[in-house]
This record gives C-alpha cells, structure tokens and sequence, in this order.
C-alpha cells in the first residue's frame, strides 16, 4: 500500500503545480496522470515513475478525447448541478458518485486501443 500511497502523493503534486500555474496546465497534468493509478493497480510489478510514464502514453494525442470527455462531465455536474439551491448539492454527489464507473472504463477503453 505505501507505493500506491507514493503515487497519489506524486500524482497530486504534479496536478498541485500545475493548477498554481494558472489552473490550465493543472487540468493538463491531470489529463495525463490519470490512468496512473489504474495501471498501478494492475500491474504490481511496475514502479511508480513507469505508471505515471504508461500513463503519459495512454492519454497522448489521439486518444486524448476519451479522458477530456469524462473530465467534462465530470465538471459539468459538479458545476452545474453545484449551482441549484438546496437539491442542487445532492444532485451533483449522486449523478457524479454514479459517473465515477467512467474513468475506469475509459482505461479499458484506452488500453484495447493501445495493442
């Protein structure tokens, strides 16, 4: 468990820096390193620094929309739904608790498109 632990210390330092920087190049980092975790979990023989590296590689250029597009939802109901009074809050943690299947299935999207 403590190299799981290094790793979302790493991965969050990484999105951490990024958003000091003007918040662009956090969601950028955060696009990147996200399927570091998945792929930590997957393979226990990798290292940390290879799992953010493979996750680099997943989420390059062209495959890029698959994780954008549940960084999106993901926002819009938080956001969105953040903004109603009284129901709006529960909303957002319900639709996004039920959404949260979607990263992962985005990584098994991405790793049948990688081979």
């Amino acid at each position: 468990i403590l190299p799981f632990i290094g790793l979302s210390l790493m991965v969050g330092l990484y999105i951490l820096g990024g958003l000091i920087l003007f918040i662009i190049p956090g969601l950028f980092m955060y696009k990147k390193y996200v399927m570091s975790s998945y792929i930590f979990l997957e393979d226990d023989t990798i290292s940390v620094s290879d799992a953010m590296k493979k996750s680099a590689e997943l989420t390059a250029k062209p495959n890029s929309g698959y994780v954008w597009g549940v960084i999106g939802i993901g926002v819009l109901f938080a956001g969105l739904l953040g903004f109603l009074p009284f129901v709006g809050s529960l909303l957002a943690f319900v639709f996004t608790s039920l959404y949260s299947v979607a990263m992962p299935l985005r990584y098994l999207e991405l790793k049948k498109l990688a081979k």
